[in-house]
């Protein structure tokens, strides 16, 4: 085999390797109907094997027997979709982990209303927060819960809380709930305050 062909192999391999260990880390994906956990950060839980983690990156859900999802590390994408007929999901953000929308934002085609919880009962832990930046909106039909003094939620830009349900849940006597924020041109549009406030 002549030195030319050998290299254009080698490249060939090199370049499909490399192609597949990204594919493997990031990528638009959709959760699938039987997950192995119900961690954000495990690729073999997405179609195709891989974990939304980019700032390109979209989220889609739709009907799972695994619908508590929670990222185990810090997660930053364009957007989260529930297509027509998903299921009813409950999306938590852990305390010392952060999930960022920074494209168009969370869009509920689903019927039913999504849940997003942000924070923990435990005392003494850090925050986790939810952000959404550049023209995200939180859409409609989408719930979401301050727990206990380590949750935040955070818009900055022109991002927009759109329709969704704001609720700072106070989990002991004597403590405020979480924390909602608003920077720069950032709405809360038509967004209502939940019960707890």
């Amino acid at each position: 085999m002549k030195p030319l062909s050998r290299l254009i192999i080698v490249c060939t391999i090199v370049g499909l390797v490399l192609g597949s260990i990204h594919a493997s880390f990031a990528g638009s994906a959709t959760w699938n109907a039987n997950p192995r956990s119900g961690d954000w950060n495990t690729a073999a839980n997405w179609t195709p094997d891989t974990v939304p983690n980019g700032l390109n990156d979209t989220a889609s859900f739709g009907l799972s027997n695994i619908t508590s999802v929670s990222p185990s590390d810090k997660i930053a994408i364009s957007g989260i979709e529930f297509v027509a007929g998903a299921s009813p999901f409950t999306i938590t953000v852990v305390t010392q982990r952060k999930l960022q929308i920074v494209g168009t934002g969370i869009t509920n085609d689903s019927g039913v209303a999504q849940n997003f919880i942000v924070g923990t009962d435990v005392a003494g832990t850090k925050n986790a927060s939810l952000l959404f930046s550049g023209s995200a909106t939180a859409g409609s039909m989408s719930s979401f819960t301050n727990l206990g003094l380590h949750g935040y939620i955070s818009f900055l830009d022109q991002s927009s809380a759109g329709s969704g349900t704001f609720t700072n849940l106070q989990l002991r006597s004597g403590t405020e709930g979480g924390i909602i924020e608003f920077y720069g041109n950032a709405t809360a549009d038509h967004a209502t305050r939940g019960s707890g406030d």
